[in-house]
């Protein structure tokens, strides 16, 4: 049933959160020649606010510190392990605030514990979960080797070993989390995983300098991870093209601009090695920056029909669309070989 109020609420164009029946209230008659559905958008906008933005933000710093540690206990020898102590106590640190700020995000919070019911490696966020339960083991128990003399006994080099691979899925599964969605800003490229993983490794670097000073090995993966970043959010532009609108202008232009491209790219660029502590902020900045603008720029982009078309437009390189695109064309064919036997039969008729 469509509703005909004369002036629709203007809940989808100027809030980021509108109810769902405000939105079923945008449907009316003389919005049937607009783009969407009646005027309405093909997909609902997410409800992910500032509890996912700051969750991408310590989870990305949490996974670089543990990563850049356990990479420096591994390799570095005696002379790095300030560095793999400051690591490890900062990634259990920036490690405590995700789970209550993902709790907080459900629905049904007090059902949070049905996520470990069962495990779907076809689904990311099942994945993410058991990805963060089990690096949160590995994570607290390095820290706490760190600091117990009766765990000392611990190996050190095994537990880094076996916790690496949950701290990589902690860096790269967000982008495939969102690229798994429908949101234009999201899905319409494939490199926001890799966009998103070098800013959560710059977000630690940048953290691990800030929590004891320069150490020149630190200060040379800053550089090279910041150049890593800039080439992805190059791909990303290049391919998601018109969907990474609601990023390049709008409410969320400001952030992306500002913080993740100049404090958290060209200005740490131009500091080079003289970036210090100053330098080391504005990563740490631009890093929050660009989790904070990608997450809120897929309320904007769910709300644009046409972007929503085009990102789910049939494609060769799309999995699954081979298929439907074979069944397109017999569909196709079987039509044209029916209006050719009726123009056929029409002009016999014509003819008699």
């Amino acid at each position: 049933m469509i509703a005909t109020s004369e002036h629709p609420p203007e809940a989808v164009s100027s809030r980021e959160f509108p109810p769902t029946n405000e939105v079923v209230r945008m449907a009316t008659p003389r919005a049937v020649r607009e783009s969407g559905y009646y005027g309405l958008p093909l997909i609902k906008p997410p409800r992910w606010k500032w509890e996912i933005a700051l969750y991408f933000f310590f989870g990305g710093v949490s996974a670089g510190s543990f990563v850049l540690a356990g990479m420096a206990d591994l390799f570095g020898g005696p002379r790095n392990r300030q560095l793999v102590r400051r690591g490890r106590l900062l990634a259990v640190v920036t490690l405590l605030p995700c789970p209550p700020l993902l709790i907080a995000d459900l629905g049904r919070p007090e059902r949070f514990h049905h996520m470990l019911r069962i495990v779907k490696a076809t689904s990311p966020m099942n994945t993410g979960a058991w990805a963060m339960t089990g690096y949160g083991i590995f994570a607290a128990l390095l820290a706490a080797r760190e600091n117990l003399t009766a765990l000392r006994r611990l190996p050190s080099k095994t537990m880094t070993i076996f916790g690496m691979p949950f701290a990589l899925t902690m860096l790269a599964y967000p982008g495939v989390l969102l690229s798994a969605t429908s949101n234009p800003v999201w899905s319409g490229t494939p490199f926001l995983g890799a966009l998103i993983g070098c800013s959560s490794m710059a977000g630690g670097a940048a953290a691990l300098s800030l929590s004891g000073g320069s150490n020149r090995a630190l200060d040379k993966f800053e550089s090279v991870v910041t150049a890593c970043e800039a080439a992805a959010l190059a791909g990303y532009l290049g391919t998601a093209r018109r969907a990474a609108q609601p990023l390049l202008s709008g409410r969320q232009s400001a952030a992306f601009w500002m913080g993740a491209v100049v404090c958290g790219l060209v200005l740490p660029t131009v500091l080079g090695k003289r970036r210090g502590l100053i330098g080391s902020l504005l990563t740490l900045g631009g890093t929050l920056a660009m989790k904070w603008a990608i997450t809120y720029a897929g309320h904007t982009s769910a709300l644009d029909p046409d972007a929503a078309q085009r990102s789910t437009r049939p494609s060769e390189s799309t999995p699954g669309w081979g298929a439907v695109a074979g069944i397109e064309t017999v569909l196709a064919s079987e039509i044209t070989r029916e209006d050719g036997m009726l123009d056929e039969h029409r002009g016999k008729h014509h003819n008699a």
